[in-house]
């Protein structure tokens, strides 16, 4: 797995390349997650998974309790179908701010 952060017109992008899943590629995502929030507050926090088709239930534990818990304004960026129906079978397209890019 790959994590690219960048910041581009007041907000901030992480990008995941490839698959979160060991233990440690859930904990550096949900690390860079907590740091560009705290980073940059202010900033919409969009993360783009590129090639990822699952992800692991504590990470989208995590991203439930930044958004719910610290109200930080975090998009999600879904570009494989599978992703995309994991995160709709859980009813968490709306409140994760899913956009699909599966097409």
């Amino acid at each position: 797995m790959k994590i690219e952060t960048t910041t581009e017109l007041g907000m901030t992008v992480i990008r995941v390349t490839g698959i979160v899943k060991s233990v440690e590629d859930s904990l550096r995502l949900k690390e860079t997650i907590s740091t560009s929030i705290s980073n940059n507050p202010s900033h919409p926090l969009t993360i783009d998974f590129v090639d990822t088709f699952i992800i692991p239930s504590s990470v989208i534990g995590s991203l439930l309790k930044f958004i719910q818990l610290d109200k930080a304004r975090i998009s999600v960026i879904v570009r494989q179908p599978e992703l995309l129906e994991l995160l709709d079978n859980l009813k968490l397209t709306t409140l994760m701010n899913v956009i699909d890019k599966t097409h």
